[in-house]
C-alpha cells in the first residue's frame, strides 16, 4: 500500500468516525394529557421548535428569548406551551453546552385522552332500581 493511499484511507476513516459522533440526535417518545387545558412543558434554557404533520407551528429561541406561536399553539409562556387542541407534536430541542458544544434532541408527543369520568357515589341508585325488574323478567323467561 502506498503512503498516499494509506493517508487517504486514514483520513476517510477518521471523517466517518467523527461524523458518527457529531450526528447523534437523541430521539424519544413522550405523552401529554388532553384533559382540561392540554399543555406540554419545555426547557426555557434551550431552543425549541414544535411541529405537527411536518409543519412548524411554534418556536422558542434563546437569542433574545424570541418566540412564535400559531394554531394549534394557544400560548407559549413560563416553560409551558398551551395547546388549542390535542394533536401529535414533534419538538426539536437544541441544548447549548459548555465549550460551544450543542446537543439536539427530538421528542414525539402523543396525546393521552381523558379517561371516562367516574360515577358519582349517588349516581348508581337509579341503576339499582332496575335490578328487581330485570330479576322478574329473567324469572319469567325461565318459567316459560
Amino acid at each position: 500500500m502506498t503512503p498516499s493511499l494509506f493517508l487517504s484511507l486514514f483520513v476517510l476513516v477518521a471523517a466517518v468516525a467523527a461524523q458518527g459522533r457529531s450526528s447523534g440526535v437523541n430521539q424519544r417518545n413522550s405523552t401529554y394529557h388532553c384533559c382540561d387545558q392540554p399543555a406540554i412543558k419545555f426547557d426555557r434554557h434551550c431552543g425549541n421548535t414544535w411541529s405537527n404533520d411536518q409543519k412548524t407551528f411554534a418556536y422558542y429561541k434563546l437569542s433574545g428569548s424570541r418566540k412564535g406561536c400559531k394554531l394549534p399553539c394557544k400560548e407559549l409562556n413560563d416553560g409551558r406551551m398551551l395547546l388549542e387542541k390535542c394533536v401529535e407534536v414533534q419538538v426539536s430541542v437544541v441544548h447549548k453546552k459548555g465549550g460551544g458544544s450543542v446537543m439536539e434532541e427530538r421528542i414525539s408527543f402523543t396525546p393521552l385522552p381523558c379517561s371516562a369520568p367516574a360515577l358519582a357515589p349517588g349516581s348508581v341508585g337509579p341503576l339499582l332500581l332496575l335490578l328487581p325488574v330485570l330479576m322478574m323478567m329473567i324469572g319469567h323467561m325461565i318459567s316459560v
